[in-house]
This record gives C-alpha cells, structure tokens and sequence, in this order.
C-alpha cells in the first residue's frame, strides 16, 4: 500500500456530501492525534459570516421567504467560499478540519478555481464516501440523513412523529434536501480537491479513522473494509510569475 502513504505532516481535511459520517471519524481522527487540533468548521461559519463578512440574517430570511432553501444556499456560497480561504491562509498546518458539505462545492467555475488554490499546498484532503457505486452511494446517504433526521426529531418534537416514522426509525427530508445532496454527491469539486478518496464499505467511524490517520502517518493500512484511492482528477490551480492560473 505504499502508494497511498503520505509523511504525517500538515493539516487533515475532511470533505464530501451530508452523510456520510465526516463529523463522527474526525472526532474519532482527533482522539487517535491528540496534537492535531479539531475543527467543525460548520459550528464557525455563523460567527465568521457575522464578524468578517456583510452577511445578513435578514437578508437570508427575505431570500428564504421569496425562494426558499435554493435561494438561500446560493446566497450562502460567496461567504462559505471566504470562510474556506480565510480557513486555509492561516491554516498552521496542525489541524484537523470536517468541513460541511456545501463549503466545497461550487458551482461558479471562478469561484471552485479560487478554493483550488486555497487547497492547493494541502497535501492531507480526504473525500469520504460510503462506496464506488454512485446509485448505492447516493441510497445510503440518503437513509443515514433520514435516520439523523428522525433522532433529531425524536429528541425536539416526538410527538410529530408519525407511526410509520417511529417503526422505520426514517423522517423523510424536503425535495430541496435530496436533491442538493444528490447535487454535493455529483459535482466536479470535491473530486478536484481531494487528495484521497476513502471509500468506507460499512466500517465504522472508529475503522475510518484509523485508516486515515494510518496513511497520514505513512503507514500500511490495516483495515480490510475501507478504501483508500489515491485521487488522480484533483486540479491544482497555482498562481505562476505573472499571477496567472495555469
């Protein structure tokens, strides 16, 4: 497996769809690399949107109102894709970093060159997906965001769960939710970012984690479930002498 080992320096960074477990393996990630500080970036990008960006919450509500959750995340994807460059300009090359799922994906081609280049020193960017299959992909990550969805429920509004819900342990999610799932699980970004491509094949976020950080540290990989594919349609955009993109 030599050829997916990497030096065990630098940054890890997490990527890929709502799903499939990015939140649960770098918590798992930071238990097995202590010294490696562990970021949610999704927990900061409110406070960062607020502080270092005009970003409006009244704005985002006339925009949810008039056009819904498309509007919004369309709204969102100019202060997502600052956070990630302000992110990674004071990166100190000692974190581990789950980003959510639409901070790297991006539809407009200038803006996905700009995170390109903000990614492109990084050597450690590992997209997680739950199989090579796209359909068996796509039908897992939509039961794993149906299950979150009704342990949210079952925590804030058990009464509003149906019979049905409550015997499938499922709430089913909006069109908008599936399909920008779909969209995150099918767009050309991640798979221009990543470094790595782990397909988990059922492990557990504890047998992920292990298997990253075992090509982080540049050893042989252990587990016989997940799959670690070096990424040969990552696209680096660096900035030559006349500060053109090559």
């Amino acid at each position: 497996m030599s050829d997916v080992k990497n030096d065990g320096k630098g940054s890890i960074f997490l990527i890929g769809p709502m799903g499939t477990g990015k939140s649960a393996v770098s918590c798992e990630l930071s238990a097995l690399l202590p010294y490696l500080k562990h970021r949610i970036v999704d927990r900061i990008r409110f406070t960062f949107w607020n502080k270092m960006t005009d970003y409006s919450k009244e704005t985002e509500d006339r925009i949810r109102e008039e056009q819904g959750f498309s509007g919004v995340y369309k709204y969102w994807k100019k202060y997502e894709a600052e956070l990630v460059k302000y992110l990674l300009s004071k990166d100190d090359n000692c974190s581990i970093a789950d980003f959510g799922a639409g901070q790297t994906v991006y539809e407009n081609p200038g803006m996905l060159q700009e995170i390109q280049r903000a990614f492109s020193s990084k050597s450690n960017i590992f997209l997680i997906l739950p199989c090579e299959d796209r359909e068996e992909c796509q039908r897992q990550l939509e039961e794993r965001m149906e299950k979150r969805q009704f342990e949210s429920m079952q925590k804030r509004h058990p009464e509003k769960l149906s019979e049905e819900e409550k015997r499938t342990c499922r709430v089913r999610l909006s069109n908008d939710e599936y399909k920008l799932n779909q969209h995150f699980l099918d767009s050309i970004s991640n798979r221009s970012l990543a470094t790595h491509i782990i397909y988990t094949n059922g492990a557990t976020p504890a047998e992920i984690a292990k298997t990253i950080a075992e090509v982080y540290l540049g050893m042989d990989i252990s587990s016989d479930k997940v799959k670690v594919v070096l990424n040969e349609e990552r696209k680096v955009h660096i900035d030559d002498k006349r500060g053109e993109s090559k």
